[in-house]
């Protein structure tokens, strides 16, 4: 599955032309923050960034980041927003491409509340074929260095996934089923781990393969 939602606003057959490594939100209090990676860019204007409150009908842009235009290594992209109001908020990127197409990522939900809970969500979806939302929250007293990563059923590494000092709050982090070298992994059983000083947890998350119905 693509991180981005199928491309709108043109009738031709345009190939993605900015590849979306990653695309994370994390809530405190009073604030969300944004971070996407790209794998590359070509052609790339920006990036708007669109916010939808649970009782809102429309998206409304709150902020513009210029692209790379030509890039074909990794670049990072931070945004922080600071919505005013508690609730559960709505976070997704449009990327307009220098020939006037451009592309939605999937949208990610945040909750703006007071942290007091530690958990490792269940990732979402799963079973999955090609890339999975990974969700956790962070408590008050969390002061430390956060780790999540991916393990195989050896209990060896294959992927970290977040690994740096954090605040409380809520995060979504999505996992596109890659290991630390780039390359994608097979199909199976592995464990999504949550290391923090407030506690661990652990989830077993699924991939399958995708295999086309029979004519």
């Amino acid at each position: 599955m693509s991180p981005w939602s199928p491309r709108t606003g043109d009738s031709k057959d345009y190939s993605s032309e900015v590849a979306l490594a990653s695309f994370v939100v994390i809530a405190s209090k009073q604030s969300v923050v944004l971070n996407w990676v790209t794998a590359h860019e070509l052609g790339n204007i920006g990036f708007s960034i669109e916010r939808r409150f649970i009782e809102d009908e429309n998206w409304l842009q709150i902020g513009f980041i210029s692209g790379q235009g030509k890039h074909f290594t990794q670049h990072e992209y931070n945004y922080e927003d600071h919505p005013g109001k508690t609730g559960l908020i709505s976070y997704r990127l449009r990327q307009t491409s220098a020939d006037g197409s451009y592309n939605y990522s999937r949208p990610v939900s945040v909750s703006i509340k007071k942290n007091d809970i530690f958990t490792l969500f269940q990732n979402y979806p799963n079973p999955f074929i090609e890339s999975t939302s990974i969700s956790f929250q962070l408590p008050e007293d969390v002061k430390n260095n956060v780790l999540l990563k991916i393990q195989n059923m050896l209990n060896e590494d294959v992927r970290k996934l977040y690994d740096k000092p954090a605040v409380p709050g809520y995060y979504n982090i999505e996992w596109n089923s890659l290991n630390e070298k780039g390359q994608a992994v097979s199909p199976g059983v592995y464990n999504c781990i949550l290391e923090t000083d407030a506690g661990y947890m652990s989830k077993k998350i699924v991939k399958i393969s995708f295999k086309p119905p029979k004519e």
